[in-house]
């Protein structure tokens, strides 16, 4: 048990090593600080990062971190030392029993507040304030032994003890080894300042200001960091064309400034955003550590598992969104990764961006995406549109946006021209990136709530109990009974789940649903599942496939492992066992073909997302034109020619696979749509008449929902009820009326 002498701290008291140090460096009998002696040896805080992203722990993760360093002659028994931020709960953290530090030795600690020692990396339970705050030591007595404050940091700079004893920050950070050589005694805050921020038709030439005194700006034209030896600015520079600059200020025994970017594209334009990167080349290139390249120990097939580009690694990026009219959108340091999976072999590749603290902002906040109620992102993802790439480069967010108005999730997108310090890269489709945060903003629940899965229940986020006890209860039980399927409805969101189910065999997504399968919930929602990634369909893997039979494939209970195994058929399969949900899904199925997914609908809607890339298209394939072997408006063709062909194939699928007799014509009228809709299965008719296929012997549903000032009389033809909701089982070409009057 550690007791704690009462001490209050006052830091300007607190002089031993340095006046910011104090390093167990004598014993104290009273007063207000109670200090450890060095009979053993001599333990210090000796370095710490607040914002990281240089260095990652054993998950990964790229938390705070400080070292300890023993500058005694003797290991010393770490067992019940503590760590705080916190003087007043001076035992904040405590180290385990076994714990040692060797004579002249160095131990790493993340304060990631995960409070866990894990093959011996210590994890505090807390994170450095990157406010600033003090740091501090105690010994099993209690007493003070180290402190170190750690405030005016920013990514990629530490603070510590140099050489003499007196505090100095660093621009290397050097977790678990003697700190760097080259000290500074202070932190530039000065920012450079841009005449002109860039984008399409900026400016050729650029000045730069923000230096004072005997600051000095030094600046790179190809994504490098400025360093010592880079070009000094002393007036406008003149660029020779598309080009990245970067700046920083230097001032003598100081940390230079953070680096500022802007990306200048005079003489360019485009009919799309522009996404500009900037980062340092090796980020992306460096043999070794570049996330674009193959790097050594990889696969020769694709695609090339054991490259650098399918390791989890995250690199500093400048993000900047210029609008088609030349505004700036967005301008911000963040992370970046290779996104995706077989894609990442693909010479141009996906990238998730991430907005984290350690970089300056932890959110985008600004309407990326205009048609969402939230204008607040943490990731994002610029999509090389997968396995549709130098294809039509639109399959996927053509279909998911055709679902836009429909229950189900899907993940918003822009086309952007995208720029790499200054190199044209190409379109990609910028997207939602699907996690936790995008989860929470779509439907407004607890982020650290969401339960998000894949596959057959592996967890992204949360917890995965409840969805394995709904797959045992489905296995085990038939849903043929209604107490049995209520079970499962109250679990599932059972209207949505059709809807994704029924645009996914629309699609013809033949990567799907063994792959490309997510779903979440959270504490008062049910499971729903989200549609994404759907470039395999409209042809996009086999050629026409309009005819492809894909209810079948959705239904099959023996499967391969890809793409479709037994476990992502078994909820569908289960369902469709209970009549009530068959007629819903069928029903919808026939909603869906009368509306939606009518050919001139989808067609019209694969033309107008054409039209918006179509200018795009010619300097995108130019690009990787060593990759091209297809030609962009044909596969445009072929979307529209299976979106012309899809509805009658489907048709007598779901006749085959349910046993229909065939469909009926049915026409609904209304003599004064302002005086009320009528609403057809999932259907709203507003239309004086309107006539659409539906099957025979699958009842569907009608409710006359009257306008304010009005009421329904009755129904004329089919029915003549007065309720206002009915239901049909037809089989013959049929004609119903919905008669309302005024109140």
């Amino acid at each position: 048990m550690i007791n704690f002498i009462p001490i209050k701290i006052r830091l300007a008291t607190l002089l031993c090593a340095s006046v910011f140090y104090l390093s167990a460096c004598g014993g104290s009998d009273g007063g207000e600080v109670a200090t450890a002696n060095c009979d053993q040896g001599c333990v210090r805080i000796n370095e710490a990062v607040s914002t990281n992203s240089l260095h990652n722990d054993q998950f990964g993760e790229s938390p705070d971190w400080f070292e300890l360093y023993n500058n005694g002659s003797e290991t010393v028994e770490l067992a019940d030392y503590s760590l705080t931020d916190d003087p007043d709960i001076p035992d904040k953290w405590v180290f385990p029993a076994g714990s040692t530090l060797g004579a002249n030795q160095y131990l790493l600690i993340w304060a990631s507040d995960r409070d866990t020692v894990v093959n011996g990396e210590h994890h505090t339970n807390f994170k450095i304030s990157s406010e600033g705050e003090v740091l501090y030591l105690f010994d099993p007595r209690g007493r003070l032994v180290s402190e170190l404050p750690v405030a005016g940091l920013r990514n990629g700079t530490s603070v510590g003890q140099s050489g003499s004893g007196a505090m100095a920050y660093y621009d290397t950070p050097t977790p678990g080894s003697s700190n760097s050589s080259n000290e500074y005694s202070g932190i530039v805050s000065s920012e450079v300042v841009f005449s002109h921020d860039g984008g399409v038709n900026s400016p050729a030439s650029v000045s730069l200001s923000g230096a004072t005194g005997t600051q000095i700006i030094r600046y790179t034209l190809d994504g490098s960091i400025p360093t010592e030896s880079s070009p000094e600015y002393s007036s406008s520079i003149s660029l020779a064309g598309n080009t990245a600059v970067r700046a920083r200020i230097f001032d003598s025994d100081h940390v230079p400034s953070a680096t500022h970017s802007r990306t200048f594209l005079p003489g360019t334009s485009h009919d799309v955003p522009v996404v500009a990167l900037v980062s340092e080349p090796g980020n992306f290139f460096d043999n070794d550590t570049g996330i674009y390249v193959l790097g050594d120990d990889y696969e020769p097939s694709e695609p090339n598992y054991g490259a650098n580009f399918w390791e989890d690694w995250e690199r500093d990026i400048h993000f900047s969104l210029y609008e088609q009219n030349g505004d700036v959108g967005v301008m911000l340091d963040a992370g970046v990764k290779i996104f995706g999976g077989w894609s990442r072999s693909y010479p141009q590749k996906s990238l998730s961006i991430y907005a984290r603290g350690r970089y300056g902002s932890s959110e985008i906040d600004y309407p990326l995406f205009p048609g969402r109620s939230y204008d607040s992102y943490q990731t994002l993802v610029l999509r090389n549109s997968g396995d549709d790439w130098l294809k039509s480069m639109m399959r996927d967010i053509s279909m998911t946006s055709l679902m836009e108005s429909a229950n189900v999730d899907i993940q918003a997108y822009r086309s952007v021209a995208v720029y790499l310090n200054g190199e044209y890269w190409g379109m990609h489709n910028m997207r939602e990136k699907i996690n936790e945060h995008y989860i929470a903003s779509l439907h407004n629940v607890d982020k650290d709530t969401v339960n998000l899965l894949e596959y057959d229940g592996e967890i992204l986020e949360g917890d995965n109990t409840d969805y394995l006890e709904l797959v045992d209860f489905l296995e085990a039980n038939l849903l043929v009974s209604p107490g049995n399927y209520d079970y499962i409805a109250e679990r599932i969101d059972i209207e949505s789940f059709i809807v994704y189910q029924v645009a996914e065999i629309y699609f013809d997504n033949q990567d799907w649903p063994g792959n490309n399968y997510k779903f979440w919930n959270s504490p008062g929602t049910k499971w729903r599942w989200i549609l994404f990634d759907t470039d395999f369909g409209f042809s996009g893997w086999t050629p026409s496939a309009f005819d492809q039979n894909t209810l079948a494939f959705a239904l099959e209970a023996n499967g391969p492992d890809w793409p479709n195994p037994p476990w992502s058929t078994l909820i569908l399969r289960r369902l469709v066992e209970n009549e009530s949900f068959r007629n819903d899904f069928i029903n919808h199925f026939a909603d869906e073909l009368n509306s939606r997914f009518l050919p001139a609908n989808v067609t019209g809607h694969i033309d107008s997302i054409a039209a918006t890339i179509e200018s795009e298209m010619s300097t995108h394939f130019l690009r990787w034109q060593d990759y091209v072997n297809v030609d962009w408006a044909t596969e445009v063709d072929d979307m529209k020619t299976f979106a012309n062909n899809r509805p009658q194939h489907l048709i007598a699928h779901i006749e085959d696979q349910f046993g229909l007799s065939g469909t009926y014509q049915l026409t609904v009228d209304n003599a004064n749509p302002s005086a009320g809709d009528v609403q057809l299965n999932s259907l709203t008719i507003d239309s004086n008449s309107w006539t659409g296929s539906y099957f025979n012997d699958i009842p569907v549903t009608l409710t006359a929902v009257p306008a304010p000032g009005f009421v329904f009389s009755q129904w004329q033809g089919a029915s003549t009820s007065t309720n206002e909701q009915i239901e049909l089982d037809l089989a013959v070409d049929s004609t119903i009326e919905a008669v309302f009057v005024a109140e």
